[in-house]
This record gives C-alpha cells, structure tokens and sequence, in this order.
C-alpha cells in the first residue's frame, strides 16, 4: 500500500473524515495493529458478532433444492437464537469546521481528496447521491469536462462515494501538478458548489440514470 498514493491519500481522508466512527481505520489494518492481535482477541471478536440474525448464507452453482436444504439444515441446525446484540456504534457527529491533513512524500503529482459526511443505504437520499455522483463522474461529467478539459488543471478527476449502513462518504478525487493544486482545489469547491446551488440539468440526470441501470445490467 505505501507505493500507491492514492490507497494512502484515502487512508488519511477517512482517518480525518471519521474521527469516532469505525471507518476511520483502514480496512487492512495497520502494522501496529496486526502485529499486536492475537488469537483470543479473533475468538472474542468473533463470538461477539456470531448470531444467527447476523448470518447470510449465499449458495451459487448447479445444486438441487431438495438436496441443498436438508444438507445445510444439518450443518447450522445447531445454530440457535442468541440474545446478544451487535455492538452500538454511535453515528459519527457532524462537522463543525473544515479538517486539513497532508502526506508529504516524492512524487511527480499531487494528489487531493475534498471530502463529505455523505448518507448510508438505509437513507432515502442514497439513490439521488448515487446520481449526482455519477452525473459528475467519467469523461462526460462537468468534473472532466470543466477541470481537465477546459482549464488543464488535472490528470485525474471523479467525483466518488462510499455508502455504508448508516453514514458514508461524498467526495471528488483529483490528481494535478504540484504548481496548479491551489487552481485546482478552488475549481473543485467552484463545481461542488454549482450542484449545490443549481443541482444537475435534465439531461445530466437522464444520462447518470440511464448509466447506472446500464451497470446494473451488466
């Protein structure tokens, strides 16, 4: 991971975005933590989250019905009601300012995440981000078009988001040359707030739609 900038740039985002929240840390871990987690630390863990009403069991391939069921009946017929419950996570408070954090390391590019709290699955909003995501993303999008095309400020830009069951992230990922980050990261906010003063045309909604039942299809 640490010879890739951008898995390290978005370490250090959610770190910064969520300061009491589980995704804060990094999905892999970290070296210090790895090293450090033993094999009653997995056990407890593991009890804690192991419930039935926590269980999804997904079965793909050429199998029967009528022989499949009886066989996991027999595996997970022991599998009995528990009364734990999943551990409380408290929702991550809201922002009061902006956060700033920086990574300095060699390279030939500047890599720059502008991030937001964004809604979870169960939101009724997470559709209509998804949306306005995907209107602002890829070669179509006015990120591309106005950042790159136009004023040559990126290598790089999308915007991008990270739903999870009860919060998540909204953001825009861009990749510049060092003498342009300060162009760049106010061409950012210019196109944020455009969507948030304005919201997307017509035509940008029809085709962020028709491309996301498009992924689905496929």
């Amino acid at each position: 991971k640490e010879d890739r900038p951008t898995a390290e740039l978005f370490d250090l985002f959610y770190e910064t975005l969520y300061r009491s929240y589980p995704f804060g840390h990094p999905l892999s871990g970290t070296m210090e933590t790895i090293r450090s987690i033993t094999r009653t630390d997995l056990r407890d863990w593991y009890e804690k989250i192991r419930m039935p009403s926590n269980f999804v069991l997904a079965i793909v391939g050429d199998v029967k019905k009528d022989q499949m069921i009886p066989y996991l009946e027999t595996l997970f017929g022991t599998f009995t009601v528990s009364g734990k419950a999943l551990p409380s996570v408290e929702p991550e408070p809201a922002l009061a300012k902006a956060r700033d954090a920086h990574l300095n390391r060699a390279g030939a590019q500047t890599h720059i995440v502008v991030g937001y709290l964004g809604v979870g699955l169960r939101s009724r909003d997470d559709a209509a981000m998804a949306l306005v995501k995907t209107a602002l993303s890829g070669q179509g999008g006015n990120l591309f078009y106005n950042l790159r095309d136009k004023q040559s400020l990126a290598y790089a830009v999308t915007a991008f988001r990270s739903p999870g069951l009860d919060t998540g992230a909204f953001g825009v990922y861009l990749a510049c040359d060092p003498d342009k980050v300060p162009t760049a990261k106010k061409g950012i906010f210019e196109e944020l707030e455009k969507v948030r003063e304005h919201g997307i045309s017509d035509k940008e909604l029809k085709d962020a739609k028709n491309h996301l039942i498009g992924n689905m299809q496929i």
